[in-house]
């Protein structure tokens, strides 16, 4: 098995002669479907191919250059995976980069030559995440530094976008001007949570005091939070500010019977968004820089 081949399968269909033809001749025997999610099995390779459904796949990737069936079951790949959690890799065949399930961390990074994510620990094992242009690998050790496992698998349109967005981030701090800080005060008195107030008193139930006072001082933190960021011109602090404010606001939520709801997200959202904007920090058209981050 030449796994390394489906490199260049990205966002090919199921359909596709190549893909049939590298599915049947290497024994990806069983097939596993899950809400939009196909996964096809070498169970005794420990090897599977990762499949998105169509509709999903043009929402979170992009259009397919070939679609075969008008059914919503056709599928496209979006990556591979290899090996094992447990640390009982049975893969006899060549892996990508000349990697082999003996490699250590730093013999990984060699090969992979691209920058890595900081190390993630799990119970078990520990992981990092190396970044190509479409693609990212995650390699996943054991706790005596051996690689496991690995993920192969195609960026999703708003990982690419977070990737630019970051890369932006010295360009962007020109953009940040002390003359913003006026358009920053005057969104104060446009909170969503004035909106919600009045609701209240027209018999809307799922606010009350607590939460829309709560959420209304937690907007102006992160208000304050933004103008100290314009004030240092430094827009990484914009995007750690988002952060901040997001985090909190799911506590928030969490905390107080989760008031939030589609329309105070929409709501919310949109401020969010507004006051970006206002520190001069420019944002790409469509990307929800809470979407990382929001559970709600």
């Amino acid at each position: 098995m030449k796994i390394s081949e489906t490199l260049d399968f990205w966002g090919l269909s199921e359909k596709n002669e190549k893909v049939k033809n590298f599915i049947k001749s290497n024994n990806f025997d069983k097939t596993e479907i899950f809400i939009g999610d196909k996964e096809c099995i070498n169970s005794k390779c420990t090897a599977s191919l990762l499949f998105k459904s169509v509709n999903l796949f043009k929402h979170d990737y992009f259009i397919p250059k070939e679609i075969f069936t008008e059914t919503k079951e056709e599928s496209f790949f979006i990556g591979f995976t290899i090996g094992d959690f447990y640390g009982n890799p049975k893969f006899p065949s060549e892996l990508p980069y000349n990697l082999t399930l003996e490699d250590g961390y730093e013999d990984v990074k060699k090969k992979l030559n691209v920058s890595s994510s900081k190390i993630t620990k799990l119970e078990d094992s520990v992981y990092y995440q190396f970044n190509f242009d479409k693609f990212y690998v995650l390699t996943y050790f054991s706790l005596n530094d051996k690689l496991i496992y690995l993920v192969f698998k195609l960026f999703e349109k708003s990982e690419l976008s977070k990737i630019e967005l970051q890369k932006s981030f010295k360009i962007q701090d020109k953009n940040l001007k002390s003359e913003n800080l006026t358009l920053l005060d005057a969104l104060k008195s446009k909170k969503p949570t004035f909106q919600w107030e009045q609701r209240m008193l027209e018999g809307d139930d799922i606010f009350n005091n607590e939460n829309i006072s709560a959420t209304s001082k937690q907007l102006d933190i992160y208000i304050e939070n933004l103008k100290d960021a314009v004030l240092k011109r430094n827009s990484k602090s914009i995007y750690n500010s988002v952060k901040k404010n997001v985090l909190s606001l799911n506590k928030l939520n969490e905390k107080l019977d989760y008031f939030i709801e589609t329309t105070e997200r929409e709501e919310l959202c949109k401020f969010i968004d507004e006051c970006i904007i206002a520190t001069g920090f420019e944002l790409e058209n469509g990307f929800d820089m809470t979407q990382e981050w929001r559970e709600w």
